[in-house]
């Protein structure tokens, strides 16, 4: 004989089987459906992110080469132009006749090249150009840092010898890296200071250097390649130009060749 279950016990039975159920689908959401929404919506965002990183990556690589193409440009174009001076600087009589000395310096021409010594510490020494004042131009030269510290291209040049009131120096040394520094009112402002594989640091081996100075940007080359640009109207950058070697912790000496100068 079946029982029958009162009123009061089936609906007892009937809540308890509802919470069971309940709390089963609510198990079953709580462990398995809702991390696997949150996963997905980890895996969305992640996918988001990663999307757009990839996206900002490329896009800053491709600006990047394009402005690298438009810079090595720009030095093609320069250099197929005639320039206004050109001089090997293997005699002082091809029109280059600035040479100097002081108690530790000296500008001489040497067996076939034009050589800058500098043997104090902490000094540069120079040696101008005799083109003048330059404004939007280009400077190329051939340089052989024989030995010591740094070498290279000095431009924007403005008041004398005893006080120097602007100078702006693009070197190179002996480890391979490459500087742009600029000296005002005495007071000296690194503008770029870097490595690049570019540049040859075998001893007695010639490096090419190039600075074009164009609406106030400074780009600069060694060796045929785009290495780096500086633009900062605060800045000078006309001025005569010539050659330098600084003295940081040896003596220093350069030679310098086939120097050749575009005006733009």
């Amino acid at each position: 004989m079946q029982r029958k279950l009162s009123a009061s016990m089936s609906a007892l039975l009937t809540t308890i089987t509802c919470l069971i159920l309940g709390g089963s689908i609510f198990a079953l959401y709580g462990t398995v459906l809702r991390p696997n929404t949150f996963r997905t919506q980890a895996t969305t965002v992640a996918s988001h992110f990663l999307t757009a990183q990839v996206r900002a990556t490329l896009q800053a690589t491709t600006q990047a080469l394009a402005s690298a193409t438009a810079f090595q440009n720009l030095y093609m174009r320069t250099v197929s132009n005639q320039p206004v001076y050109s001089d090997p600087l293997n005699e002082q009589e091809n029109g280059n006749g600035n040479s100097s000395s002081s108690q530790t310096s000296e500008c001489a021409f040497i067996k076939g090249a034009y050589h800058i010594f500098e043997s104090e510490r902490y000094l540069s020494y120079y040696c101008l150009s005799p083109v003048g004042t330059l404004i939007d131009f280009a400077f190329q030269v051939q340089l052989t840092l024989i030995k010591g510290d740094e070498g290279g291209i000095i431009f924007g040049i403005t008041g004398t010898d005893t006080n120097l009131t602007n100078a702006d120096y693009f070197g190179i040394d002996y480890t391979g890296d490459y500087s742009l520094v600029n000296e005002s009112n005495q007071q000296f402002h690194i503008l770029l200071h870097r490595f690049n594989r570019v540049i040859n640091t075998n001893p007695n081996r010639a490096n090419l250097l190039t600075v074009i100075v164009r609406h106030g940007v400074i780009y600069l080359y060694v060796n045929y390649q785009f290495v780096d640009s500086f633009s900062n109207t605060s800045y000078n950058t006309s001025g005569s130009a010539g050659f330098f070697v600084s003295d940081y912790i040896d003596p220093t000496e350069a030679a310098f060749n086939n120097v050749q100068i575009w005006r733009l």
